[in-house]
């Protein structure tokens, strides 16, 4: 499914070492291959069975939820209200 590119890692999203035009054309590039990767039919392309289909922000969410209660040490009421939110939005 992938192969190594030779390329730069941009650790740092902000590209501070990098003029405006620079940053702004990385980020519109990024944005394209996103845009092309979204666009492939993954069910022609024989992916149909690669992952569990639907429900994945679902998963996601009740996963990171009881990954954070297990590990709780003190309140955090941003989070609380996170775990709250996510679910309906």
């Amino acid at each position: 499914m992938m192969e190594y590119i030779r390329g730069r890692v941009l650790e740092d999203i902000t590209l501070p070492d990098m003029k405006p035009s620079q940053r702004r054309a990385i980020y519109f590039d990024m944005i394209r291959v996103l845009a092309a990767l979204h666009s492939l039919d993954y069910l022609g392309l024989g992916l149909d069975n690669y992952g569990k289909p639907g429900n994945y922000f679902h998963r996601q969410i009740g996963r990171w939820s009881k990954q954070y209660a297990a590990s709780k040490t003190d309140e955090i009421i941003s989070m609380e209200r996170l775990m709250e939110y996510l679910p309906s939005n």
